[in-house]
């Protein structure tokens, strides 16, 4: 049997998503990161959200990665603060 052109290749989900938000608390952001790379459960991806941070998080994050390279995803948003009506 020959495969398909358009066949689609199984990609295995990790079991577990851990995710980290943060606004402004760039100075906990390692604290956090190394408690979740300490856990000997390994079938994990790690995904942190930034929500508009106007501190330096951005650059520590990018730092934090560049040391570690784990993250599946840095996520970056636009300040949400507004309450809904």
């Amino acid at each position: 049997m020959s495969s398909s052109p358009l066949s689609v290749e199984r990609i295995k989900m990790p079991s577990v998503s851990v995710v980290i938000p943060t606004y402004n608390r760039s100075k906990l952001l390692l604290k956090a990161i190394e408690s979740v790379l300490r856990q000997t459960y390994a079938d994990y991806e790690l995904i942190v959200i930034d929500d508009g941070s106007t501190d330096d998080t951005r650059e520590r994050l990018l730092h934090i990665w560049s040391a570690f390279g784990t993250f599946t995803r840095i996520i970056r948003e636009r300040a949400q603060r507004r309450m809904p009506e």
